[in-house]
């Protein structure tokens, strides 16, 4: 089982990352695990979306995939009903 983040989850369902998409998607499936863990996710170093140096990313393992791709999910069913909030 390999550990995942919140850019990883968009890519997979091709959703281009752009951060006002990210920081309300990690806030989101932070709050979920910290609900179900009782503290917040283990963070490691990762490049950055951009390429260009690195920073550290909340990852969560395989097990609680299903939990993030929920909240993906629906934030990908809102900006279908409302794209204009996820303009660049």
């Amino acid at each position: 089982m390999r550990d995942w983040t919140v850019i990883d989850l968009l890519r997979e369902r091709g959703v281009r990352p752009h951060k006002r998409v990210t920081w309300g998607l990690g806030v989101a499936i932070r709050e979920a695990w910290r609900q179900t863990q009782g503290a917040p996710p283990e963070k490691v170093l990762r490049e950055k979306t951009s390429g260009r140096g690195s920073h550290c990313l909340a990852v969560y393992p395989e097990w609680f995939r299903s939990h993030g791709q929920a909240v993906v999910d629906e934030v990908v069913r809102a900006e279908a009903r409302q794209p204009s909030l996820f303009c660049e």
